[in-house]
């Protein structure tokens, strides 16, 4: 019974220690002024987390992840959804809060190796009703393109999602450091 308790302990340990270590890579760069020039990021793996929706408005969160070395990354991400012919479905984005999620002012996230950052997408998904009275049918939309600016060239991901965007619009959050963005 014994045993099992240090080994804990010393895992526990072991855990702190690489959480302090991973921070003091950091800190001399960001909190010193030092002039070491952190690269931008150019290689990040996109990923998609399961649409979601409430009262006629549909989201999903993108998580970015950075398997190399430390790299930062700003901005708002350019979103294009695609529907299963490969057809542009939505593509105009805004920059503004929406019912799921606040709009953060862009800023410079820095990613160490593993470390993850994340953006929100959000559309309405009510039917367009015509002059004629007629509702139309949503596109559905089956991936995504997404290209990140500052200087990032080969993060251009293509995740699969589900969705039903209306109108035309995608409302983008600008990326934020960690996996949730900032809710409304």
């Amino acid at each position: 019974m014994q045993r099992q308790q240090w080994i804990r302990v010393l895992l526990v340990l072991c855990s702190l220690m690489a959480v302090l270590a991973a921070n003091e890579v950091a800190a001399p760069a960001l909190s010193f002024g030092s002039s070491i020039a952190i690269p931008p990021c150019t290689h990040l793996q996109v990923a998609a987390e399961n649409s979601e929706g409430a009262a006629g408005t549909g989201a999903v969160i993108v998580l970015l992840a950075n398997p190399g070395a430390v790299c930062e990354v700003t901005g708002f991400p350019t979103v294009v959804f695609f529907n299963n012919k490969g057809i542009a479905v939505d593509t105009h984005n805004d920059h503004v809060s929406s019912m799921l999620f606040a709009s953060p002012k862009a800023k410079l996230v820095v990613l160490q190796r593993n470390m993850v950052a994340s953006f929100a997408i959000s559309w309405d998904d009510n039917p367009v009703v015509l002059n004629s009275g007629v509702s139309t049918k949503c596109p559905s939309a089956l991936w995504m393109a997404v290209s990140l600016s500052g200087g990032v060239r080969n993060s251009i991901g293509g995740p699969a999602i589900w969705a039903s965007p209306c109108g035309g619009d995608l409302t983008v959050t600008a990326i934020q450091a960690g996996v949730t963005p900032m809710k409304s």
